[in-house]
Protein backbone atom coordinates (compact mmCIF):
# COMPACT_ATOMS: atom_id res chain seq x y z
CA UNK A 1 0.00 0.00 0.00
CA UNK A 2 1.42 3.21 -0.01
CA UNK A 3 1.96 3.77 -3.87
CA UNK A 4 -1.03 5.27 -5.80
CA UNK A 5 -0.20 4.86 -9.77
CA UNK A 6 -0.76 7.36 -12.44
CA UNK A 7 -3.82 5.99 -14.11
CA UNK A 8 -6.94 7.08 -15.19
CA UNK A 9 -9.72 8.28 -12.56
CA UNK A 10 -11.98 4.66 -13.87
CA UNK A 11 -9.47 2.68 -13.14
CA UNK A 12 -8.42 3.48 -9.96
CA UNK A 13 -11.32 2.95 -8.10
CA UNK A 14 -10.68 -0.29 -5.70
CA UNK A 15 -6.74 1.40 -5.60
CA UNK A 16 -7.94 4.66 -4.10
CA UNK A 17 -10.66 3.00 -1.75
CA UNK A 18 -7.55 0.49 -0.67
CA UNK A 19 -5.39 3.35 -0.27
CA UNK A 20 -7.33 5.18 2.38
CA UNK A 21 -8.61 1.82 3.66
CA UNK A 22 -4.94 1.22 4.79
CA UNK A 23 -4.48 4.64 6.03
CA UNK A 24 -8.03 4.59 8.22
CA UNK A 25 -6.65 1.46 9.36
CA UNK A 26 -3.29 2.73 10.74
CA UNK A 27 -5.24 5.73 12.33
CA UNK A 28 -7.46 3.13 13.90
CA UNK A 29 -3.97 1.45 15.27
CA UNK A 30 -2.40 5.12 16.14
CA UNK A 31 -5.76 5.35 18.16
CA UNK A 32 -5.76 2.27 19.94
CA UNK A 33 -1.51 3.05 20.91
CA UNK A 34 -2.45 6.82 22.07
CA UNK A 35 -5.39 5.06 24.50
CA UNK A 36 -2.76 2.28 25.77
CA UNK A 37 -0.51 5.43 26.39
CA UNK A 38 -3.26 7.17 28.60
CA UNK A 39 -3.77 3.93 30.11
CA UNK A 40 -0.41 3.67 31.06
CA UNK A 41 0.29 7.26 32.31
CA UNK A 42 -2.80 6.90 34.34
CA UNK A 43 -1.36 3.77 35.64
CA UNK A 44 1.73 5.81 36.41
CA UNK A 45 3.86 2.98 34.10
CA UNK A 46 6.73 4.73 32.93
CA UNK A 47 8.24 1.46 31.44
CA UNK A 48 5.05 1.35 29.42
CA UNK A 49 4.80 4.44 28.58
CA UNK A 50 8.68 4.14 26.91
CA UNK A 51 7.91 1.21 24.77
CA UNK A 52 4.55 2.63 23.48
CA UNK A 53 6.53 6.02 22.45
CA UNK A 54 8.95 3.92 20.42
CA UNK A 55 5.70 2.33 18.36
CA UNK A 56 4.23 5.85 18.44
CA UNK A 57 7.02 7.19 16.71
CA UNK A 58 6.60 4.45 13.69
CA UNK A 59 2.91 4.66 13.45
CA UNK A 60 3.14 8.67 12.94
CA UNK A 61 6.22 7.81 10.23
CA UNK A 62 3.82 5.51 8.56
CA UNK A 63 0.98 7.77 8.42
CA UNK A 64 3.02 10.53 6.94
CA UNK A 65 4.04 7.94 4.64
CA UNK A 66 0.52 7.65 3.30
CA UNK A 67 -0.17 10.90 3.56
CA UNK A 68 2.52 12.16 1.23
CA UNK A 69 1.20 9.58 -0.83
CA UNK A 70 -1.98 10.85 -1.26
CA UNK A 71 -0.75 14.08 -1.87
CA UNK A 72 1.23 12.89 -4.80
CA UNK A 73 -1.84 10.77 -5.97
CA UNK A 74 -4.07 14.30 -6.04
CA UNK A 75 -1.46 16.24 -8.27
CA UNK A 76 -0.92 12.99 -10.57
CA UNK A 77 -4.52 13.55 -11.21
CA UNK A 78 -4.47 17.12 -11.55
CA UNK A 79 -5.38 17.67 -8.03
CA UNK A 80 -4.39 19.87 -5.61
CA UNK A 81 -2.98 18.48 -2.66
CA UNK A 82 -4.92 19.41 -0.12
CA UNK A 83 -8.49 19.38 1.31
CA UNK A 84 -10.12 21.03 -1.74
CA UNK A 85 -8.28 18.49 -3.71
CA UNK A 86 -9.36 15.45 -1.49
CA UNK A 87 -13.14 16.12 -1.85
CA UNK A 88 -12.83 16.76 -5.83
CA UNK A 89 -11.34 13.44 -5.80
CA UNK A 90 -14.05 11.64 -3.42
CA UNK A 91 -16.74 13.41 -6.07
CA UNK A 92 -15.67 11.49 -8.54
CA UNK A 93 -15.15 8.24 -6.04
CA UNK A 94 -17.82 8.54 -4.07
CA UNK A 95 -17.50 5.35 -2.42
CA UNK A 96 -14.30 5.65 -0.81
CA UNK A 97 -16.03 8.92 0.84
CA UNK A 98 -17.44 7.51 4.14
CA UNK A 99 -14.32 5.57 4.79
CA UNK A 100 -11.95 9.22 4.15
CA UNK A 101 -14.90 10.95 6.50
CA UNK A 102 -14.36 8.05 8.96
CA UNK A 103 -10.32 9.04 8.59
CA UNK A 104 -10.95 12.53 9.38
CA UNK A 105 -13.16 11.38 12.06
CA UNK A 106 -10.75 9.20 14.02
CA UNK A 107 -7.62 11.43 13.17
CA UNK A 108 -9.96 14.20 15.44
CA UNK A 109 -10.69 11.68 18.24
CA UNK A 110 -6.61 11.01 18.61
CA UNK A 111 -5.80 14.64 17.85
CA UNK A 112 -8.07 15.14 21.34
CA UNK A 113 -6.56 11.99 23.13
CA UNK A 114 -3.23 13.33 22.48
CA UNK A 115 -4.01 16.46 23.83
CA UNK A 116 -5.01 15.13 26.83
CA UNK A 117 -1.98 12.45 27.16
CA UNK A 118 0.43 15.76 26.85
CA UNK A 119 -1.61 17.53 29.73
CA UNK A 120 -1.06 14.23 31.72
CA UNK A 121 3.07 14.32 31.14
CA UNK A 122 2.95 18.16 31.53
CA UNK A 123 1.30 17.85 35.12
CA UNK A 124 3.49 14.62 36.47
CA UNK A 125 6.64 16.45 35.16
CA UNK A 126 5.45 19.71 37.76
CA UNK A 127 4.59 17.71 40.33
CA UNK A 128 8.06 15.71 39.95
CA UNK A 129 10.21 19.62 39.68
CA UNK A 130 8.20 20.51 42.58
CA UNK A 131 8.86 17.33 44.67
CA UNK A 132 12.55 17.95 43.53
CA UNK A 133 12.45 21.57 44.64
CA UNK A 134 11.49 20.61 47.71
CA UNK A 135 13.70 18.18 48.38
CA UNK A 136 16.64 20.51 47.62
CA UNK A 137 15.23 23.36 49.87
CA UNK A 138 14.91 20.76 52.63
CA UNK A 139 18.53 19.67 51.66
CA UNK A 140 19.57 23.06 52.31
CA UNK A 141 23.67 23.43 51.63
CA UNK A 142 24.21 19.81 51.49
CA UNK A 143 25.43 18.49 48.29
CA UNK A 144 22.38 16.63 45.46
CA UNK A 145 23.49 13.92 43.42
CA UNK A 146 22.18 13.54 39.56
CA UNK A 147 21.18 10.10 38.28
CA UNK A 148 24.71 8.97 37.73
CA UNK A 149 25.78 10.08 41.29
CA UNK A 150 27.85 12.50 40.65
CA UNK A 151 28.11 15.76 42.99
CA UNK A 152 25.57 18.53 41.35
CA UNK A 153 26.10 22.11 42.27
CA UNK A 154 23.16 23.89 43.59
CA UNK A 155 22.43 27.05 41.43
CA UNK A 156 19.22 28.37 43.61
CA UNK A 157 16.04 27.28 45.39
CA UNK A 158 13.89 28.05 42.64
CA UNK A 159 13.75 27.16 38.99
CA UNK A 160 13.89 29.75 36.25
CA UNK A 161 10.56 28.54 34.98
CA UNK A 162 8.92 29.17 38.43
CA UNK A 163 10.43 32.70 39.30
Amino acid sequence: MGSFSKRNLAEDDAEIVAEIVAERDVARSFLDLLQCEQAALAAGDVAQVGALAQKKSGMVTRLGELAECRRDYLLSLGFTPDHHGMEALLNTHPQAANIWHELLGLARIAQQINLTNGAIIDARLNHHRAALAALQSAAGGASIYDASGLTRPRIGGQSLGAA
